[in-house]
């Protein structure tokens, strides 16, 4: 667990644009500290493979983790997962092309949308935008989540930037919906967040600063998908709750953004859960699992 002194640095080297983040990971060159393209998990329709394309190797969550899959079928509602492994390029999946609602996941898309945007446009972010973005992803204040929904165009806006990059499997809220209304398969979150850890969706500068964000959440909301993480240091971690009329809709996404730890992403939204206690029980059940199979092969 990280203390205050932790949390400070970071923001203080998010407020000077993320550049001393990446030091702390890196050696020389452009991109040091950024770990090498991943593979391409999802192309856009139509769009040709990169010169050094290798498609993914698609297997059940069961071929990583049986413990996991036993965990999930021993569960109340539904439940989704997605794990990403760069390093032996392979995607495990359980109910992962199934559509859930995201709750504050959804601040992670809209964080990489405003930042895409951002670079589209060659706008500096200013001291406001920046603190807007901490207080959204570390705290998950919702009404910054709010401020930045507005600033990216909302619903059309996250769709012209998913349409442009090739995201699939994210469906922005609609216009008369919240921003928490968002929906995504596992496989679209998992796939986000792969290639946000892989330097393929945001420059040098946005990537650090998204990372630093998703690193220095706070310490009362790193329940979850970490777990599947047990003993690393600074996972990158977001997770959504919200008690709907038809049960509670909990959501968890973590991956290891240093070059040096295991590139494993892991996914796992769920809904229609009796209480938040019980969701957040089955996600770090499932996560454990997938992380004790993971560090054993």
């Amino acid at each position: 667990m990280r203390g205050p002194r932790f949390f400070i640095a970071t923001l203080l080297a998010v407020a000077a644009g993320g550049i001393a983040f990446a030091a702390t990971r890196s050696g020389e060159g452009a991109h040091a500290g950024t770990p090498p393209p991943l593979v391409d998990w999802e192309l856009a329709p139509g769009a040709a493979p990169t010169a050094n394309h290798v498609a993914p190797r698609i297997a059940p969550l069961a071929a990583l983790s049986p413990g996991a899959e036993r965990s999930l079928a021993a569960l109340d509602g539904d439940w989704g997962v997605a794990v990403i492994d760069a390093q032996d390029r392979t995607r495990y999946e359980a109910n992962a092309e199934r559509y859930f609602p995201l709750a504050s996941v959804t601040k992670v898309v809209i964080l990489v949308t405003f930042l895409g945007q951002a670079e589209d446009a060659h706008h500096a972010l200013t001291a406001d935008e920046r603190d807007l973005a901490t207080r959204m992803i570390t705290v998950s204040d919702n009404d910054a989540a709010i401020a930045l929904w507005e600033r990216i165009g909302g619903t059309a806006g996250m769709q012209a930037y998913l349409d442009g990059t090739g995201l699939r499997g994210i469906h922005p809220a609609s216009p008369e919906q919240s921003w928490g209304d968002t929906e995504a398969t596992p496989r679209g979150i998992a796939t986000l967040l792969a290639r946000l850890r892989g330097g393929e969706l945001l420059d040098r500068t946005n990537r650090a600063f998204a990372l630093a964000l998703m690193t220095a959440v706070t310490d009362e909301q790193r329940w979850g998908a970490s777990a599947a993480f047990a003993g690393e240091r600074d996972i990158a971690i977001k997770n959504g709750w919200y008690p709907a009329e038809d049960g509670w809709r909990v959501a968890s996404a973590a991956f290891a953004p240093d070059a040096r730890q295991r590139p494993l992403v892991v996914v796992v939204l769920s809904e229609h859960q009796p209480d938040f206690e019980s969701a957040v029980a089955g996600i770090e059940q499932v996560a454990s699992a997938i992380g004790a199979s993971a560090a054993g092969s």
